[in-house]
This record gives structure tokens, sequence and C-alpha cells, in this order.
């Protein structure tokens, strides 16, 4: 039995985490082994996600003291429950989930809450096709690295090319935002 104690203790370690972070993954791990517990920690850790295993009145004492806002579904904090945050990219952990669902049919997904908009049981896979943080900035350098040719053009021809060049960077970046929509979207 916890005591008092460390109850208030774990609330108020819990209680910045669901203030500050910016996706929340809950998870059942119940049928998982000390093993699998392991490696879906490692691979948290891996892409700076922190793990968090508490009696669910914990969490959502924690979730009413940090103010946030936070609105997870009726029943949501039922069963084993374990909660995933996210503090770069809320993507990430939708993708280690994924890939450990996969090899080794454990843990379940439970829910995700990202900026704001919960995600059920049965939308991870659309979560992982959403692109991430890296994605995004690939796509946006890409689009600004393509022009360079175009810019040196247009110091060689400086009325013509420049607008040209500052043209296909405007698509491109269009382009980009336009795909992230889509994405964020489905």
């Amino acid at each position: 039995m916890i005591t008092q104690k460390k109850k208030r203790e774990i609330v108020e370690e819990l209680t910045p985490k669901f203030r500050d972070a910016n996706g929340f993954y809950l998870i059942d791990f119940t049928a998982m082994t000390v093993e699998d517990a392991i490696r879906l920690r490692k691979a948290f850790r891996e892409k700076n996600i922190e793990y968090r295993v508490a009696k669910n009145t914990l969490f959502l004492r924690a979730i009413e003291a940090a103010g946030s806002g936070l609105e997870f579904p009726d029943g949501t904090f039922k069963g084993q429950t374990a909660v995933a945050f996210t503090y770069d990219d809320p993507i990430s952990a939708s993708k280690v989930l994924e890939e450990q669902i996969k090899e080794f049919k454990k843990p379940i997904f439970k829910g995700a809450l990202i900026d704001g908009e919960f995600f059920d049981d049965s939308k991870l896979e659309a979560i992982t096709k959403l692109p991430t943080k890296e994605d995004i900035i690939a796509g946006i350098v890409g689009s600004l690295a393509s022009p360079t040719s175009g810019i040196v053009r247009a110091i060689e021809d400086p009325a013509k090319g420049l607008v040209g060049a500052l043209g296909g960077v405007i698509r491109d970046l269009a382009m980009v935002i336009e795909e992230v929509a889509k994405k964020k979207a489905a």
C-alpha cells in the first residue's frame, strides 16, 4: 500500500509533465514482462520520451493539478495505465509504439492526446503517418536548398532571376505546409 506522502510525491512529480509535454500516449501494459517493459522504456528513452506508470487516480490528480486544460475522454484511465510523455516531437512515440506492437504484440495502445486532440486506440496508424518534426524540417530545408541554383542565376540576371527563385521557394514552402495540413487532418 502506498502511503499518502508517497502519493503526494508521485503527483508532484507527474504534474509538471502534464503541464510541459506536448503529447501524451496512454498505454495498457497488461501481460508485459519485465523484459518487455525494459525494451519499451529503452526505445522511448532513445527518442527523449518519458514513460511513467502510476495509479490512475494519481494520473488524474496530476492532470487536475497541472491546470493545463487537458481533457481525456471518460474511461481513458481504467485498468493498467502508463503514460508516455513527449516533449520534442509528439509523433515520435507513435512510431516507437507501432514498432513494438508489430514486433512483440505488446503493449496495448489506449489512446493519445496531441495538441489538444484525442486519438483513440484505433488511430495509432493514422498518427504514425503524420510527419515528424524531423520530416517537416527536412522538407523545409529541402525546399530552401533547391532554389540555390536559381539564386545564382538571379545574381546574373537580377530582375528576372530573383523573382523566379523566390517564387520557387514560396511555392515549395506552400506545398510543404499544405502536405502537413493534409496529414494532420487525416
